[in-house]
């Protein structure tokens, strides 16, 4: 399972590329505006991530402005993936953007999945990732991590090759809980990423090696 990096903040972008940690990004329109990120950082953060995906929210309610929309931010990098909800406000799928985007040959990220159905019209529509909101699928009472394994079952017997986002991931534990699903990419934030990094008995155990060192040193 590949990990993505959940922000639209260039420096923190940066820095878990360097830490080779991310094999991705993922932006939407909420972490664009806390970064106060325009268009031109967001083709920053294209060109700097690759040759992995990032993934890039459309703004358009209207599925023909949805596809010219797509056109434009695929012009920002041959690595630009297009967000699309997989419905809409009112609850109109948008099942036919995805189609004309995907056949445009431009990947689709069909995002704020919530139901292995919704998953799986999405695939069938053309998406090349389905993306799951872990978190908003637990605070409704549902698992994330049993929608993650049926949305695998259900695309493998379609015959389906769209890889399964995990996204809106909370607590670093659920990492781990995750992989036996079979979802091919979960996305965390930096802070969620520094904390699965991160175990307190690991740096006590790092302090005591290195105090053990320094005092062999002033021995020896």
């Amino acid at each position: 399972m590949r990990l993505f990096l959940d922000s639209a903040n260039l420096d923190e972008i940066r820095t878990w590329l360097a830490r080779r940690a991310i094999r991705g990004v993922t932006t939407n329109p909420i972490l664009a505006k806390q970064a106060h990120t325009d268009r031109s950082t967001i083709q920053e953060i294209v060109r700097f991530s690759a040759p992995y995906p990032v993934s890039v929210q459309v703004h358009s309610r209207v599925a023909n402005e949805m596809t010219n929309e797509a056109k434009s931010l695929f012009d920002l990098g041959s690595n630009t993936v297009v967000k699309i909800p997989v419905v809409g406000p009112d609850g109109s799928p948008n099942l036919e953007p995805i189609h004309a985007v995907s056949v445009l040959g431009i990947p689709v990220n069909a995002t704020a999945c919530m139901t292995v159905g919704q998953a799986l019209l999405a695939a069938y529509a053309g998406a090349r990732y389905v993306s799951l909101l872990a978190g908003r699928i637990e605070e409704e009472g549902g698992s994330s991590v049993n929608v993650a394994h049926l949305t695998r079952t259900a695309l493998t017997q379609a015959g389906l090759e769209a890889e399964i986002i995990v996204g809106s991931v909370r607590e670093p534990g659920l990492v781990a809980r995750l992989i036996p699903t079979g979802a091919d990419i979960c996305t965390l934030s930096a802070d969620i990423l520094g904390k699965l990094a991160d175990h307190r008995y690991s740096r006590a155990t790092a302090e005591q090696f290195y105090r053990a060192a320094e005092t062999h040193s002033q021995s020896a």
